[in-house]
C-alpha cells in the first residue's frame, strides 16, 4: 500500500531534481513510517525535546527523499509543535531542503495543524473517498481560513473509479431516449 502522496512526492519533485523532507509531524498516531519502511525509534519529538540531534533522525528513503518520523509518543504533542525550538527547526532545515512537507493530524481533530500554519507556505488538505464528509471539509477549510492557511490545493485518497467515464453520462441508447 501506498499513499498518494509519496507516489506524488517521488514522481513530481524527482523530476526537479529537488531535495525533499517529509516531516510525520502526527505526533499522537505517526503513520509515514510505516508506508516508508523504516523505524520510527527517534525522531522530530526528540528533537523538540532536546533529546536527538537532527542528523540522527533525517533519514534517506527508497523514494529519492529524506524523512523525519514523529519518533515516540510526547506527553504534549501541541506543545512541541507550537514551540520556538519547532520555529527554529524548521528555519534550519530549510537551508537544506527545497521542499519540506509536513504531514499533520486531521485539521478538525486536534489544534496541532492549525497551529503549524503560522510556519508552512501553504496547505494540501487530504480527503480520503468515503470518509471525509462535506461537512467536515467545509470545517477545516473555514477553520484554516480562521488562521489565515494559505490553502495551495486538495489530495484525494482512496478514489474507486467507476467503469463508466463521465463523458458516458452523456450517450443515451434509443431506449434510454423514450
Amino acid at each position: 500500500f501506498e499513499p498518494v502522496g509519496i507516489g506524488m512526492i517521488r514522481t513530481s519533485f524527482a523530476q526537479l531534481n529537488a531535495r525533499v523532507l517529509v516531516i510525520d509531524a502526527d505526533l499522537r498516531r505517526a503513520k509515514i513510517h510505516r508506508y516508508l519502511g523504516i523505524r520510527n525509534t527517534a525522531g522530530l519529538s526528540n528533537v523538540l525535546g532536546g533529546f536527538t540531534k537532527l542528523d540522527e533522525v533525517i533519514k534517506k528513503t527508497l523514494y529519492g527523499f529524506d524523512c523525519m518520523t514523529s519518533g515516540p509518543v510526547p506527553p504534549n504533542p501541541a506543545e512541541l509543535l507550537t514551540s520556538e525550538i519547532m520555529s527554529d527547526l524548521l528555519e534550519v532545515l530549510s537551508k537544506h531542503y527545497d521542499y519540506i512537507l509536513i504531514d499533520t493530524p486531521p485539521v478538525n481533530a486536534v489544534s496541532d495543524a492549525l497551529a503549524l500554519t503560522r510556519l508552512c507556505s501553504g496547505v494540501l488538505l487530504t480527503i480520503r473517498q468515503g470518509v471525509t464528509t462535506h461537512d467536515k471539509l467545509a470545517k477545516a477549510i473555514s477553520e484554516l481560513r480562521f488562521a489565515d492557511a494559505k490553502i495551495l490545493g486538495f489530495l484525494y485518497n482512496d478514489a474507486v473509479l467507476s467503469q463508466k467515464s463521465y463523458s458516458d453520462h452523456y450517450y443515451y441508447t434509443e431506449a434510454e431516449r423514450e
